[in-house]
Formats: structure tokens, C-alpha cells, sequence
């Protein structure tokens, strides 16, 4: 798992790569609050394009950074990663957006 971060037009755009599950959601987490804290936004878009899976531990993750006080927008959600957003009620959380096909 690796999260590459970069700000595009001032904003905060953080690259998500691999899958977000039990095994990888505490280092996933420790990037990303370090990445926050290192570019001082309260607004991040994650670009899921290529995660390939997010598990119960990854959801609950988002969360978390949510309840931090971190607006985050996703975009370039796989049909597959998008359907588990959809079917656990993130698309009316977040603001997701999927990939084009």
C-alpha cells in the first residue's frame, strides 16, 4: 500500500495504490494523517484509480478522518470499489466520483 501526495491548483490530491484492508489500514492511516498534517489542509481528494479493494477496516478509516475535521472528496473509483461505496452508503457521505470507463 502507498499514498503519493501533491498539490494540484492548491489543493491536496493523495494518490491511493493497492488495497485498504486489515492489513494495511494502520499504515494507510499514519500516511495519510501525516500527509494532512505535513501540507496543513483540511480538504483532501483521494484518487482511488488504482486501489483495488477497501475492506470494512478502510471504510471505517475514512470515517475516522472525517470525524478528524478533513473534507474528503474521492474520485476515479473502480466500478467494483464504487459499488462497495454505494452499497455501504458512502455515496451519501462523500463525495465519490467514479472512473470513466
Amino acid at each position: 500500500m502507498k499514498c503519493n501526495a501533491k498539490l494540484v491548483d492548491d489543493e491536496l490530491l493523495v494518490e491511493v495504490n493497492g488495497s485498504v484492508d486489515t492489513n494495511t489500514v494502520d499504515e494507510v492511516g499514519e500516511e495519510l494523517i501525516a500527509i494532512v498534517d505535513g501540507y496543513k489542509k483540511d480538504e483532501m481528494t483521494l484518487d482511488v484509480e488504482n486501489m483495488d479493494y477497501i475492506s470494512s477496516a478502510g471504510l471505517r478509516l475514512l470515517i475516522r478522518v472525517k470525524k478528524g475535521g478533513i473534507k474528503l472528496n474521492i474520485i476515479n473509483a473502480s466500478k467494483d470499489v464504487y459499488q462497495i461505496f454505494d452499497i455501504t452508503g458512502f455515496t451519501d457521505m462523500f463525495d465519490i466520483s467514479q472512473a470513466e470507463a
